[in-house]
C-alpha cells in the first residue's frame, strides 16, 4: 500500500482514539452522577414509604368526602411523562414514551399529556399528540421546588374537573441493572391492601379536613419527587450503558485497524526487501 493508505489508517486510528477518550470520560461522569442520584433516591424512597403508610391511615380514618378519594367523575386522564433533557440515552426515553403511548393511544380523545424533559417534546411530535404543559431543564438532583410546579398544575387540572385521573410514567430504577418503564397512579388516592386493622381509630388534631388537605399536597409532591429521582437514576444508568458500549466498540475497531495496519506494514517491508534482493542479484 502507498504512503497515502498508511496515512488514512493512522488518521482513522487517531480519530477513534479521540472518540474513545470522550465516551470513556462521559461514562465516568454518568457513573458519578448515578451514585449521587442513587444516594438521594434511597433517602427519598424511605421517606415516601413512611409517608405512604401515614397517608393510608389518614384515608382510612377520614370521614369526609373528598374528590381526591372519590374522584371528580371526569373521563379525562392526565399522563406525566418523564424523559431526559440530554441525549445519549435513547433506550431510556424510548421505553418511557412507548409505555405512555400504549395507554394514550387506546383512548386518545380522553388523554392529556404533560412532558418533563426536552426529549419528550421532540419524540411526541411523531405521534401528533398535543400537551397541556411542558417542563424542561430538570436538574440531576430534583428538589421539591422543581416538582411543586408540576404538582400545582396537576392539582389545578384535577380541581377544575379537567382530568379525572392522574398518572406518572417514569423509569423505576431498582438497581444499576434492574430498571424498567413504569406507570403509577397519583390521583385519586387508592388504599393499598394492608394487614393493618381497618377499624384502627385515628384522631385528628386540629381537624381532619385541614390535616387531609395539607397531607394530600405533601403526599403528591413526595410521590412526584420519588418517581422523578428514580427516573434520573435510570437515565444515568442508561447513559453509562451506552457509553460503555461505545467504548467497547471503539476498542474493537482499533484492534481491527491495528491488525490491518500491521499486515500492510509487514507487506510493504517484505516488498522492499524483495526489491533490494532483486536489485542486488541483477548487479551480479
Amino acid at each position: 500500500m502507498s504512503a497515502t493508505g498508511f496515512a488514512v489508517i493512522k488518521k482513522r486510528i487517531k480519530s477513534i482514539n479521540n472518540t474513545k477518550k470522550i465516551t470513556n470520560a462521559m461514562n465516568l461522569v454518568a457513573t458519578s452522577k448515578y451514585r449521587k442520584v442513587k444516594s438521594r433516591l434511597d433517602i427519598v424512597h424511605d421517606y415516601h414509604k413512611c409517608l405512604d403508610t401515614a397517608m393510608g391511615r389518614i384515608i382510612r380514618g377520614y370521614s369526609g368526602e373528598s374528590k381526591y378519594i372519590l374522584g371528580n367523575k371526569s373521563e379525562n386522564k392526565l399522563y406525566i411523562i418523564v424523559t431526559s433533557d440530554l441525549g445519549l440515552c435513547a433506550g431510556y426515553n424510548a421505553a418511557n414514551i412507548n409505555k405512555a403511548m400504549s395507554f394514550v393511544l387506546k383512548d386518545r380523545e380522553h388523554s392529556r399529556i404533560i412532558t418533563m424533559g426536552q426529549k419528550g417534546r421532540t419524540m411526541l411530535k411523531k405521534y401528533r399528540v398535543d400537551t397541556v404543559a411542558e417542563y424542561v431543564e430538570i436538574p440531576d438532583l430534583p428538589s421539591l421546588t422543581d416538582v411543586n410546579v408540576v404538582m400545582r398544575k396537576c392539582l389545578e387540572l384535577y380541581d377544575n374537573n379537567e382530568v379525572g385521573e392522574v398518572y406518572i410514567v417514569y423509569c423505576n430504577s431498582k438497581s444499576l441493572v434492574r430498571r424498567e418503564a413504569a406507570i403509577k397512579k397519583i390521583l385519586p388516592f387508592t388504599i393499598e391492601d394492608s394487614n393493618e386493622d381497618e377499624n384502627n381509630y385515628v384522631e385528628f388534631e386540629p381537624d381532619e379536613n385541614s390535616i387531609f388537605d395539607n397531607v394530600s399536597t405533601t403526599y403528591v409532591s413526595s410521590l412526584l419527587l420519588t418517581c422523578l429521582i428514580s427516573s434520573k437514576a435510570g437515565e444515568h444508568a442508561y447513559r453509562m450503558e451506552a457509553m460503555d458500549s461505545a467504548t467497547r466498540n471503539a476498542n474493537d475497531m482499533l484492534e481491527k485497524l491495528h491488525t490491518q495496519y500491521n499486515r500492510i506494514r509487514q507487506s510493504a517491508i517484505t516488498q522492499e526487501i524483495t526489491e533490494i534482493v532483486s536489485g542486488a542479484e541483477a548487479q551480479h
